[in-house]
Order: structure tokens, then sequence, then C-alpha cells
């Protein structure tokens, strides 16, 4: 598992061929955390399975996670959604924006705190979500079929 150090800022060029992924993290520890950055599409690929997306979140020590993932769903490829993801599992999501795929920086921004507030923006779309208590152990930036840039990241602590 690869892991970076310190809050950032990081870059994470994430290309995974259809069907596959690649996934980097950046430490965390106990405690309520916001993280920002800008992620970028320049290829997303088919797969009779797989969606191309990208995924911004926080996992926790016993290995849930939850956060943001951008989807490019193939009976729509011109459209990028927005989703709340892992929920209950990592199919589990609810939409919460759509807008026109771009090649361009998309800026997000995602807060959780340690009672399980939830707060993602990204593109001008925003949501929150209560997870229940959770403590995040890292933040995972992920990609599936697709090539995505992920820079500028950061992480600090909420105090």
């Amino acid at each position: 598992m690869n892991f970076e150090k310190g809050p950032g800022p990081h870059n994470f060029e994430c290309d995974a061929s259809a069907g596959k992924y690649l996934q980097t993290n950046i430490a965390t520890s106990k405690g309520s955390f916001h993280a920002t950055g800008m992620l970028r599409f320049f290829v997303t690929r088919v797969h009779p399975s797989w969606s191309a997306s990208a995924s911004v979140t926080f996992v926790g020590t016993n290995e849930k996670f939850v956060g943001l993932q951008a989807i490019v769903m193939p009976d729509v490829p011109a459209n990028l959604q927005f989703a709340i993801t892992g929920q209950g599992g990592p199919q589990d999501r609810t939409t919460f924006g759509v807008t026109p795929l771009t090649d361009g920086l998309i800026p997000f921004d995602i807060t959780i705190m340690a009672d399980g507030e939830l707060n993602v923006s990204i593109a001008g779309k925003s949501t929150n979500f209560n997870v229940g208590k959770f403590e995040p152990a890292r933040l995972s930036l992920f990609c599936s079929t697709a090539f995505v840039q992920f820079s500028k990241v950061a992480v600090t602590q909420i105090n």
C-alpha cells in the first residue's frame, strides 16, 4: 500500500487500465480532518463491469471508508456524476450532482468530523451526510478504469 508523508500538498497520477484500479494514501490519525485538492480526468476507459471513476475517501481504522466518488457511467459517457460513497459497501453510493465531463481541473473539499458528520463539495455541488462515529486512519486517492490526475491534495487536522 502506497503512503505519502505529511499534510501535503500531494500530486498523484492515477493511470488505471480498463477493469483495474490504483490507489495511494495519505496518513491521518484520530480526530476531525479536512482535505482539499483538485482532480482531472484525462482518459476514461470502457469495461463491461467497471465504471471510470475517481474517489477521495477517508478510510477508518476498521477499513470502512466514506467520501467522494466522481463516476463516468458507461451509458452516459458525457456526464460526470458526484456521489457520497462507502455508506454500506463499495457499490453503495448516493448521487448528489451531475456535470458535463471535462478534462479541466475540478476542485474538491471534504471534511470528516469525529462525530461522523461528512461534508463534501466538488465543482460547485455540495452535500453532507452523517456516517456515525468515525476514526480515520488515512485519506485514499483512488481511480479505476481511467487516467486521473490528483493535484494539490492537502489534509489538515481540525482542532
